[in-house]
């Protein structure tokens, strides 16, 4: 009878392990530890493997939920990052944006709903990713779609600030009324009809 304790606690994690990776603007990128892994039985690190290959597989979904012009978004932004051209102040630009589009799924913060742009002329990043198209970059084209058409269609995506203006939106529900303000960085519910 094969009889092996079990695993013992995890050794402690050293304290000269670096957390933070990076900072993009105000999001942080950092590294996550996972120190008690490697004492699981093998089944459980075969689920841990198929779980993390789920969710990789559920990350298309999940970004084409979060806005409709994701996707493509996405695909342009990681083929100039794939093919960069010579312009390397546009490149630097591309690539924050790119961080900021992965950390948040999408152009808009994801604890504030604020839409962050590509900070570059409309035309330097045309001609990043016509370089990209040249280096042999696929991209999002839909049937008959010219690189320019793709970029006329993103465009408003990756330049246009929204215009907000705060307005009130007003769901009834029995006797109560709430109301948040839309675009507003914290979002308040509040019952403003007594339930009697």
């Amino acid at each position: 009878m094969d009889v092996t304790p079990p695993p013992g606690p995890a050794a402690p994690p050293a304290l000269d392990r670096p957390y933070l990776l990076e900072r993009v603007d105000e999001a942080a990128v950092v590294q996550l530890y996972a120190d008690g892994f490697s004492p699981l039985p093998l089944d459980q690190k075969i689920l841990l493997w198929h779980l993390y290959n789920a969710a990789i597989a559920g990350r298309d979904i999940f970004y084409d939920q979060r806005y409709g012009h994701n996707l493509d978004m996405r695909d342009v932004l990681e083929a100039v990052l794939r093919h960069p051209g010579d312009d390397t102040e546009t490149f630097a630009e591309v690539r924050r944006y790119t961080k900021l589009f992965w950390v948040n799924t999408g152009p808009y913060n994801n604890l504030t709903a604020r839409k962050f742009v590509l900070n570059v002329a409309p035309e330097k990043f045309a001609a990043m990713v016509h370089a990209a198209a040249r280096q042999g970059a696929r991209l999002p084209r839909r049937r008959g779609e010219s690189v320019d058409q793709l970029l006329a269609r993103l465009a408003p995506m990756f330049f246009d600030r929204p215009r907000l203006t705060p307005r009130i939106v007003v769901a009834w529900r029995r006797w109560r009324v709430s109301c948040c303000i839309v675009g507003s960085i914290s979002t308040r519910v509040r019952d403003v009809v007594p339930t009697a």
